[in-house]
């Protein structure tokens, strides 16, 4: 099984909450409001050099007790990313094989009042990798797991469908991203350019 450890501010004692049940693995965790958090992974074992077939599964954690379990994706998918999204929702992404992309590609999904829904590929081929507290996104050109880099990186502000890109050099790689802390709306990016690493930061104008 996998287990999240939950304590109140003032606690210093953690009690566990059993998140789903084994087998499972590559966990994935995002608090998503006060009190609130989401857990996505896969419903599969592993052995000593591949994930085993399984599908891909969220539960949605309150402070107590699991609220709510969801299969998102009924086939195994590698390369799982978990994000935060706007509204108090989340944003996962992974690598698949349908018929129609025999070489693979991303899919998201989205989550929205504590429902995720349907898996498919993104309409502008980007997908969410990180995000701060007040939903404001880092958002990648994912390609699929093991097939080079992604690219096409930038920020995606909360509620906004119009991305920001990042001011990299082009031709490099997006090899990290961070977000801001507490209340600050603050996003960052770092690519792979020419022999160097480069950061870029963004914030809301104004």
């Amino acid at each position: 099984m996998r287990a999240a450890y939950r304590t109140t501010p003032a606690d210093r004692r953690f009690a566990a909450i059993t998140v789903t049940p084994a087998p499972a693995t590559e966990l994935r965790l995002r608090v998503i409001g006060a009190g609130r958090a989401i857990a996505v992974g896969f419903g599969a074992g592993c052995s000593t050099t591949e994930l085993l077939a399984g599908p891909i599964e969220a539960a949605t954690l309150t402070r107590s007790t699991v609220a709510r379990r969801q299969t998102v994706y009924a086939s195994a998918g590698p390369g799982l990313v978990l994000s935060g999204a706007f509204g108090g929702g989340a944003e996962a992404s992974w690598t698949t094989f349908p018929p129609t992309a025999s070489g693979g590609t991303t899919f998201p999904a989205r989550m929205t009042n504590g429902t995720f829904g349907p898996a498919g590929a993104p309409p502008s081929a980007r997908v969410a990798v990180e995000s701060n507290a007040a939903a404001d996104q880092v958002v990648f050109q994912r390609r699929p797991e093991n097939y080079g880099p992604s690219t096409g990186d930038g920020a995606r502000p909360a509620g906004s469908g119009v991305v920001d890109p990042a001011p990299l050099p082009a031709g490099g790689s997006a090899v990290a991203a961070g977000s801001g802390y507490g209340a600050a709306r603050a996003l960052a990016v770092v690519g792979f350019t020419t022999g160097a690493l480069r950061m870029a930061s963004w914030s809301p104008v104004g």
